[in-house]
């Protein structure tokens, strides 16, 4: 498997947020064992469920987290006394 470099997820990690060819390279390896490690839940955990339920807890995490990050944008948290950190 040979990886292809000219993409523009691999232009903005290198010229944006200037990744080493080194970085990249852990960043897929890590992608590739959260993968693994995500089949691995699944099968233990979460076979039994029907994906309509698994759906819907999802897009829900998803929809907390949305609204979380919109706090930070409009610094309610500076406001609450929370650090961005």
């Amino acid at each position: 498997m040979k990886p292809k470099f000219e993409g523009m997820n691999y232009i903005m990690m290198k010229e944006v947020y200037k990744l080493s060819q080194v970085e990249i390279g852990i960043l897929i390896l890590l992608a590739a064992i959260l993968l693994f490690v995500s089949i691995i839940l699944f099968q233990v955990y979460f076979k039994n469920y029907e994906m309509r339920t698994l759906t819907w807890y999802g897009v829900t995490l998803m929809v907390c987290v949305s609204i979380l990050e919109l706090f930070q944008v409009f610094r309610f948290n500076i406001e609450w006394g929370i650090s961005d950190f």
